[in-house]
């Protein structure tokens, strides 16, 4: 049975892991536009709620561009810069209904430069994130993957409106 996944593309980093992804998918799988088909979900810097339902029928994954519990929701890597953080990193974590609150299943972290700004930390996520994703892409699709809990003492959620 062949399974069909679902890669969000509304930004140029998730559109360019998708290309990769078709260029590079093995025996089994094919990528589809289809969201409402896909076995498997993964979203790249995705900005839409999914229903519990969608949850519930398939796995779903993130790539958070921050360090979670520390960095959820959004604008993380300038407030990295301005909580004066000397790293920033990436999340996979499963998506469950929380706003970045399912299981983690890897985090790279690396450094932020002293001349850092809000667009170049954002520039260097990107390639970052699509390096991960190239990483961790053929792990989502066997389920080779250990998890862990997240630890919500350290959570902090940031929003548009902050």
């Amino acid at each position: 049975m062949t399974k069909k996944v679902f890669i969000t593309d509304n930004k140029d980093v998730g559109l360019q892991c998708k290309e990769w992804a078709r260029d590079n998918l093995p025996d089994g799988y094919i990528i589809t536009d289809d969201i409402d088909s896909c076995d498997i979900f993964i979203s790249v810097l995705y900005d839409k709620i999914l229903s519990g339902d969608f949850l519930e029928s398939r796995k779903c994954y993130n790539f958070h561009p921050a360090i979670l519990p520390n960095y959820a929701g959004v604008g993380t890597m300038t407030w990295s810069i301005l909580n004066g953080e000397k790293h920033h990193g990436i999340t996979l974590h499963m998506i469950n209904e929380g706003i970045d609150t399912g299981d983690i299943i890897d985090i790279i972290k690396f450094e932020i430069d002293e001349e850092e700004t809000s667009y170049s930390l954002h520039n260097k996520t990107m390639k970052k994130i699509f390096d991960f994703f190239k990483d961790k892409f053929f792990i989502i699709l066997d389920k080779s993957y250990d998890t862990y809990k997240q630890d919500f003492s350290k959570r902090k959620v940031y929003t548009y409106k902050k």
